[in-house]
């Protein structure tokens, strides 16, 4: 009984072994294959992405902006009328500049206009 799980085992390898064939492989071929299906070096792939659009995500911090306000005040009817437009923005050693027109106009009876340009740096 022995002998017979030992000779069917023996022919099923000598089987499937022909039928299949054996692969040879060089140590290159081994190492390709290898890094093709390591899921850490897949990962590793995506780092260059992510750093470049974390540059991109700081960068903007340094992107100029647009300030535009307006502001009617009065009881029932508006005296007064603010209007500023400006532009910020912070530098790259660290310095914020702010460049704002500000015009402000007076309705009363005799209506009066105010206009004041400044730049600041902090």
């Amino acid at each position: 009984m022995r002998y017979t799980r030992v000779a069917i085992i023996a022919i099923l390898l000598l089987v499937f072994s022909s039928v299949y064939g054996q692969t040879t492989l060089t140590l290159n071929d081994c190492i390709n294959l290898a890094l093709k299906n390591n899921l850490d070096i897949k990962v590793q792939g995506f780092n260059p992405k992510i750093a470049q659009k974390t540059i991109n995500i700081e960068r903007a911090s340094f992107d100029k902006n647009l300030v535009l306000k307006s502001n009617l005040a009065g009881a029932d009817s508006p005296t007064t009328e603010d209007l500023s437009i400006g532009i910020s923005q912070k530098l790259y050693w660290g310095t914020n500049y702010n460049i704002e027109l500000k015009s402000q106009r007076q309705k009363e009876s005799s209506p009066s206009y105010q206009s004041d340009l400044s730049l600041s740096l902090t």
